[in-house]
């Protein structure tokens, strides 16, 4: 499970989006091939967060086999 966001005293920032959202959003956009920007709305995130969420985990899973 993805931690819980505390709530940020001064705010000033969106609202932490679903975690499980952004990565099936994520896991569809490989398998399926499409471009980021032609993710389907109805996987409740946008394509720039699931595109972020995916650049920003990246590095760590892929142990260093990648190409940048």
């Amino acid at each position: 499970m993805p931690p819980s966001f505390a709530a940020r005293p001064q705010g000033g920032r969106t609202a932490p989006r679903d975690e499980r959202a952004a990565f099936t959003a994520v896991v569809y956009v490989l398998i399926s091939g499409c471009a980021w920007r032609h993710l389907p709305p109805t996987f409740g995130t946008s394509s720039a967060t699931a595109h972020r969420r995916f650049s920003r985990t990246r590095p760590r899973t892929c142990l260093g086999f990648c190409v940048r």
